[in-house]
């Protein structure tokens, strides 16, 4: 079984380790410039945490170590970035209401029907809105503002509420455009605040 996940899914991944160890893969795409950054990342920011405490303990330290290296694959990559910036190569429900069947989204789909939507007409238009602020020599900052309004106008034009959801959609409509034969599995987890119970009561990541 392969999967692909990104690096704030690390609850996701440990879960699956500890009641799934028979998985035989996990790719996990991890923001990073190349192979070692993001293994390294993956290490301190992932496995390495409190959050596999439990399942370290299961399985002892020195088959732990061996267990996480054949199962978890990193991937450097970023989905901010064309083909995720992968060399060889949930939450986007918008503002619907009523039962919502998860299916995944067919390239150029939009939330409230309208047409138009051609991710590489969006790429394009990010980059001569950028282009355009740079020539009118503003501030950093105000460019950063104008880049982000400019996304979100794009996003709620086509039924999205914001950024971060658009983008999403658009990912799992690439994904599922170009994979070819290749199994895919698209799993949009909710949003995780704390644990409940697994793997141990009251667990969090960073300060929220």
């Amino acid at each position: 079984m392969t999967l692909c996940f990104e690096i704030l899914d690390a609850v996701m991944v440990e879960k699956i380790l500890r009641i799934q160890p028979n998985v035989k893969k996990l790719f996990v795409l991890i923001r990073a410039n190349d192979a070692n950054s993001a293994t390294q990342r993956l290490h301190n920011e992932v496995i390495g945490t409190e959050l596999f405490s439990v399942l370290r303990e299961k399985c002892g330290q020195d088959y732990f170590n061996s267990f996480i290296l054949e199962k978890l694959i990193p991937v450097p990559g970023d989905v901010a970035c064309e083909d995720l910036r992968v060399e060889d190569g949930a939450f986007v429900c918008g503002e619907r209401e009523g039962v919502i069947l998860e299916r995944p989204f067919t390239m150029g789909e939009t939330l409230n029907g309208t047409s138009g939507l051609d991710i590489r007409v969006e790429k394009r238009l990010m980059e001569e809105k950028l282009r355009d602020l740079r020539t009118e020599n503003v501030t950093e900052k105000a460019a950063t503002l104008a880049m982000k309004n400019f996304g979100i106008q794009r996003a709620i034009h086509f039924g999205w509420p914001n950024t971060y959801s658009f983008t999403k959609a658009m990912g799992e409509m690439v994904l599922g455009h170009y994979k070819g034969n290749l199994p895919l599995v698209i799993v949009r987890p909710t949003i995780i605040t704390s644990t409940y119970q697994e793997p141990f009561a009251g667990w969090i990541e960073g300060l929220r």
